[in-house]
């Protein structure tokens, strides 16, 4: 959907089993695509094969991991001279992975030079504390006052595996 939405076409070829054979034939699978997006099996469990199937297959990859929360596990990399980006499968790591690393790459594909969504200045109408040393993109509600000023408050838990707090986002 979220393809769809930042203007390409997908090719849903399916979900594969935690196999390496069934990674394998789902990415044959996307070699006359421009872009390979891949959900899940970029970390490091013992189910999480994306990147090294990537790899048997002739793909090179850039690099993995970004500091940021949610969306840690990342991968960047081109197959035979397609680019590939594997997210996290967490829905809210997903989510927000692609906003930030496939959008931009879809409108690039698409011959935009404008590439990420405009920014504007708010202020925050509650503290936030955060202890670990990464970027965090905090899933929050912007509203504008009476004065015409962006004021932020979050959505609520900011945990990943909380799909709400992306549903009631609007920034």
């Amino acid at each position: 959907a979220l393809t769809r939405a930042a203007g390409g076409t997908p090719i849903d070829l399916g979900i594969a089993a935690d196999t390496k054979a069934s990674l394998k034939r789902k990415l044959d699978g996307a070699a006359d695509s421009d872009l390979i997006l891949t959900s899940a099996g970029v970390s490091v469990g013992d189910m999480d094969h994306t990147r090294d199937v990537f790899e048997s297959l002739g793909g090179k990859q850039k690099f993995w991991k970004v500091k940021m929360r949610p969306g840690a596990p990342l991968a960047f990399g081109m197959l035979n001279d397609v680019p590939w980006v594997g997210v996290s499968g967490n829905p809210v790591s997903a989510m927000v992975s692609f906003e930030l690393f496939v959008r931009p790459v879809l409108r690039r594909l698409q011959g935009y030079s404008a590439l990420f969504r405009r920014t504007i200045k708010v202020t925050l109408e509650e503290d936030v504390k955060i202890a670990a040393k990464l970027t965090h993109f905090l899933r929050a509600v912007v509203s504008r006052g009476a004065d015409g000023a962006f004021t932020a408050r979050l959505t609520g838990i900011q945990s990943s595996g909380v799909l709400t707090s992306m549903v009631k986002a609007n920034a």
